[in-house]
């Protein structure tokens, strides 16, 4: 399904160090998604798509409100809008909007530091809602992994995302301090299973899923959405691979509001399976994980616009990796995990 990632703001409460974006004071505005949303028809018969999935993006989305009760009105009468998320920091996030997002069937992704942040969202405390938290992990960001675990599960959130910054900002200093870190969060996760709570935090179950998938059907043959099958639609009209691409204004690909493809050759670039999958890298074809790991972000790992993996990163995915074997090896005879990888079978086939 094609991915509609509407950069309502640039603009955000907060000021992390591993975020992307470029905390710009620019909002769209209901005209700019009035170009962007006419012209999304002509690029989804691009992607040979019928259908799409909604995700507010940011900066911060909530510092937009308005242009959100704007398209969700809109987007509430076109059929093929099948899905609906907004990631969000939740500090903006009351009762009453909350309600109002889950009242247009939007799903909330909680992105937060973890519990070293001084302000911790209530939404954390509303577990018994539809919910996906997600703990950042950067090179500021390497401890109490653990920690932070436990306290998901104590709010009876038993599978929360750790999403790893995948730039160019490691050093194998914290690299190797990130080592510990993920495997004491996989003994965490073996020892929580093993006492009967299903849990696959995502920086485990994604590379369990592309494991599965490598079997099943070889290597995948892009890494993320960017360009492939998703587009960043960014406040000023114009359309890029996703909202990383949007932020640093490369390679643009439309512009909505001159109804135009501003590059074909920037498209295409975008279409091109070897440079999602790091398909024909040498250094990868080498790598005992090649037909399982998809190289992460596009942004990061086509540097300069050569397909190269990260030298520091590649050593975590590959402890990820590790980790990730190691706890299918401990599970893979209890009925939880047996469950888990009927589902992924499942979802490939």
């Amino acid at each position: 399904m094609f991915q509609f990632e509407l950069v309502v703001t640039e603009s955000c409460n907060m000021n992390c160090e591993y975020c992307y974006m470029a905390n710009q004071k620019s909002s769209m505005t209901t005209d700019v998604f009035e170009d962007h949303f006419e012209y999304l028809p002509t690029i989804l018969k691009l992607y040979n798509e019928d259908s799409y999935a909604l995700t507010f993006f940011g900066g911060e989305p909530l510092m937009n409100w308005e242009l959100i009760d704007y398209v969700l009105s809109v987007i509430a009468w076109d059929p093929k809008c099948k899905h609906k998320m907004m990631p969000t920091n939740g500090l903006l996030l009351t009762n009453d909007k909350y309600n109002y997002l889950r009242s247009y069937d939007v799903n909330i992704s909680l992105s937060y530091d973890g519990l070293w942040q001084k302000e911790m969202p209530d939404i954390l405390n509303w577990h018994s809602e539809p919910i996906s938290p997600k703990c950042m992990i950067s090179p500021e960001r390497t401890t109490s992994l653990k920690e932070n675990y436990k306290h998901f599960l104590e709010l009876g959130i038993p599978s929360p995302d750790f999403a790893l910054v995948r730039d160019d900002v490691w050093t194998i200093e914290n690299s190797i301090k990130l080592d510990r870190e993920l495997t004491e969060l996989a003994n965490a996760v073996i020892e929580t299973n093993k006492r009967g709570t299903p849990s696959f935090p995502g920086i485990f179950s994604l590379p369990m899923m592309d494991s599965v998938a490598g079997k099943q059907q070889g290597k995948r043959h892009f890494s993320c959405f960017a360009g492939h099958h998703g587009l960043g639609f960014m406040p000023d009209g114009k359309v890029y691979a996703c909202a990383r691409f949007g932020s640093d204004r490369l390679k643009p690909i439309f512009d909505s509001a001159a109804k135009k493809i501003d590059s074909a050759l920037n498209f295409g670039f975008f279409r091109d399976p070897d440079i999602h999958g790091l398909k024909n890298n040498e250094t990868c074809k080498r790598c005992n994980l090649y037909t399982f790991c998809n190289g992460g972000c596009t942004f990061s790992q086509t540097g300069g616009y050569k397909a190269e993996p990260l030298d520091n990163l590649c050593r975590i995915f590959k402890r990820c990796y590790h980790e990730s074997f190691r706890i299918m090896n401990e599970l893979k005879g209890t009925p939880e995990f047996k469950k888990i990888i009927k589902n992924m079978l499942e979802k490939f086939n």
